[in-house]
């Protein structure tokens, strides 16, 4: 096989094995690009995605391997927890921050595809929540690359897809089964070209020197505008609020980054979290101040006992009060996001496999 005149990087996440297999399985073996697919899965998980693929279509499939060089009708597979890349004609595999909670993520792959091919690359979104793809949809369309979106009127999990429409100009929404022969004429008709050198992307160049600018003048004392009044879930470094074309993100100076809606199921769950804690430290407390009056009455401070055993009963009802807060609360963080994603058109993404 040659080197490819065109790269496709692919996208998905809940539900998305069943497009994926479909998509492969369309696929003429003698397209001339190279296939990269990222999808959401759980650290030290065994992926059974190149083996399914593999069975699906024509086209070899086989997780990707740092240094590889990539060739042309051939489909690579994100490996558990490794963001990959494309650098001048090799995959790249790393474990930097996480994007979106997940790595691999999307974007990354979706940057540097369009960094190092231009309008050589084509870019798609298939099944998925969150908003991971966005962005990284929107680096191909600015480098003349082709935008291809699945319909979310077919999918059961559609906010990623409608995210990506909602923020990026796209060329195609496309019902899986007619995006082979729209990707197949594509790469078919760009001319050949050498993948650009490694250089970092302005987009992720305009980031570090955002945040690096403003980490600069901390030290000096003065106050950026920037910084937002959050606090990054996974490191608690403060967060930066970044705009990329009307789709808002956070990124902190370590690199974990957010869409808005999965910031705030990291947000909802920190507050259960701490509603949890508040639950079990007022236990222990009625606890010990059951114990502490039992004490005192049976060496006969019988009234210090009673108001002990009255304050861990108000302990008791604060218990109950904070349990059913937790308990019978209406909106959780998978539905409020949802509620997020179909407002804004006029979920930790489930494992696809």
């Amino acid at each position: 096989m040659s080197p490819p005149r065109s790269v496709i990087v692919i996208g998905a996440s809940a539900g998305g094995t069943q497009p994926l297999t479909e998509l492969a399985a369309q696929t003429p073996a003698d397209i001339p690009a190279a296939m990269l697919v990222v999808v959401h899965i759980p650290p030290y998980h065994q992926s059974l995605l190149p083996e399914i693929l593999s069975n699906a279509g024509p086209l070899p499939v086989s997780l990707g391997v740092h240094g590889q060089t990539l060739r042309e009708g051939h489909i690579y597979v994100a490996p558990a927890d490794r963001h990959m890349q494309v650098q001048d004609g090799h995959i790249v595999l790393n474990r930097a921050p996480r994007e979106n909670h997940t790595r691999p993520a999307i974007d990354p792959l979706f940057r540097s595809a369009a960094r190092a091919y231009g309008s050589n690359v084509a870019g798609v979104i298939l099944s998925g929540t969150q908003g991971d793809g966005t962005v990284g949809l929107m680096a191909i369309k600015s480098r003349g690359g082709l935008t291809l979106v699945q319909d979310p009127e077919e999918l059961v999990y559609s906010a990623m897809p409608r995210r990506a429409i909602q923020y990026v100009d796209v060329d195609h929404v496309s019902p899986v089964a007619d995006m082979a022969p729209i990707l197949y004429e594509f790469a078919s008709s760009r001319p050949p070209i050498t993948p650009r050198a490694n250089k970092p992307a302005r987009d992720e160049d305009s980031d570090a020197r955002l945040i690096h600018n403003d980490l600069a003048r901390q030290v000096t004392g003065e106050q950026s505008g920037t910084v937002s009044a959050y606090v990054c879930p996974e490191c608690g470094g403060p967060l930066w609020q970044l705009d990329e074309g009307g789709a808002l993100r956070f990124r902190c100076h370590v690199g974990h980054s957010y869409s808005p809606e999965l910031l705030l199921v990291d947000k909802s769950e920190e507050l259960e979290t701490a509603l949890w804690s508040a639950v079990r430290t007022l236990i222990e407390r009625a606890m010990l101040t059951r114990q502490l009056a039992q004490r005192l009455r049976q060496i006969g401070q019988v009234q210090e006992s009673i108001a002990l055993e009255e304050q861990a009963q108000v302990e008791d009802e604060h218990v109950a009060m904070i349990r059913d807060v937790i308990l019978n609360t209406t909106t959780n963080p998978g539905s409020a996001t949802d509620a997020l994603a179909e407002a804004d058109d006029n979920r930790q993404p489930s494992t696809p496999e």
